[in-house]
């Protein structure tokens, strides 16, 4: 379990930094393989490397947000319009935005910029991280274990990968889809 552990605090740091696939996508194959209580254990380690990357990210955008803006527009699927938009609601409703925003499909290294340019305090935007990754986290996690467990009643192991596999193109095929039209 250790390298799984490293793997996810490491694809949770990733995807809060500049890496755009969601470590929801090596979390349900945990849970989907090991059950739900690695998968649980996984995502603690992928929101502890969130924060740790959204920390990081907070903290260049709190120095030069206009770089850490540019450099974040160019990540696929990420247009300006969202950076703006996103930077708006968390003016406006702070660390609230932090939390509802790990629900929306709007990347979550945007919240962490937009925090760091508008002085969110640390306090709390470290707190409404741990809360909205972890939920995430986790949900997406049991989710998969539950239908797993179910479909290993029926399918073999293979199939079950296979329907993963699907599942995340199909998903990342949409995302891609709706966020360039």
């Amino acid at each position: 379990m250790g390298l799984r552990l490293w793997l996810a605090g490491l694809w949770g740091f990733a995807e809060a930094t500049l890496f755009f696939i969601v470590p929801d996508v090596l979390l349900t194959w945990i849970a989907a393989r090991y059950g739900a209580g690695q998968a649980a254990r996984a995502s603690f380690a992928a929101a502890a490397g969130a924060i740790l990357g959204g920390v990081g990210m907070y903290m260049w955008a709190a120095h030069d947000a206009e770089l850490a803006r540019t450099v974040i527009g160019a990540i696929p699927a990420i247009a300006a319009s969202m950076v703006s938009e996103t930077g708006a609601d968390v003016r406006s409703a702070g660390a609230r935005a932090i939390f509802a925003g790990g629900f929306t499909g709007v990347p979550y290294k945007i919240y962490a910029v937009e925090s760091g340019a508008a002085g969110i305090g640390m306090a709390w935007f470290v707190l409404a991280t741990l809360a909205a990754r972890l939920i995430r986290f986790l949900a997406s996690s049991f989710l998969v274990a539950g239908l797993a467990r179910l479909m290993a009643r029926r399918f073999a192991p293979a199939t079950i990968n296979w329907a993963l596999i699907a599942g995340w193109t199909g998903f990342y095929a949409g995302y891609f889809a709706l966020m360039a039209g």
